[in-house]
C-alpha cells in the first residue's frame, strides 16, 4: 500500500517541478503542494538522502529537483520513502534469508508479481503526471 507520506512526496515533487530549476523554500513548497510544513520537511529529508532533490540551508538555500522529470519514476519515490510498501513478502526483501528459497512455489509466483509491480511503477515517469498549462 502506498503510504500518505509517499503520496505527499509525489505531490511535493509535482509542485516542485512547477518551479523549474529554481530553489524554493520548504514553506513555499508546503503552501504550493498543500502539505503540512512539518511533514514536508521529513519527506524532503528522505528525498534529499536518496538524491532525488537538492537541498541547502541558509538565506539562499532551498529545495530543487535533482533528477530529470522524464527519468524520475514513481518507483524511485516509493523506494526512497517506503521500500517495504512494494515488497510483497519478507522473503522477497533484499538481504533477507529464506530457508525455503528454491523449494517454495509461492515465493516464485510472488517474485513475478513483485517484479511486475516494480516495472509498472518504474514506467510511470513524473513528467507524465504533470498538468499541461
Amino acid at each position: 500500500m502506498i503510504t500518505r507520506e509517499t503520496d505527499y512526496a509525489v505531490r511535493a515533487l509535482l509542485s516542485l517541478a512547477d518551479f523549474k530549476d529554481r530553489m524554493v523554500s520548504a514553506n513555499e513548497l508546503a503552501e504550493a503542494s498543500g502539505i503540512p510544513y512539518r511533514f514536508l520537511r521529513g519527506i524532503m529529508l528522505k528525498l534529499s538522502k536518496s538524491r532525488l532533490v537538492y537541498s541547502s540551508r541558509g538565506p539562499n538555500g532551498g529545495i530543487s529537483m535533482a533528477y530529470p522529470l522524464n527519468e524520475l519514476s514513481l518507483l524511485h519515490i516509493v523506494l526512497a520513502l517506503d521500500p517495504d510498501s512494494v515488497t510483497l513478502n519478507l522473503c522477497l526483501k533484499p538481504g533477507e534469508y529464506c530457508q525455503r528459497d528454491g523449494t517454495c512455489i509461492v515465493h516464485d509466483k510472488l517474485k513475478e508479481v513483485q517484479e511486475k509491480l516494480h516495472n509498472e511503477l518504474a514506467a510511470i515517469k513524473i513528467s507524465s503526471l504533470l498538468v499541461k498549462k
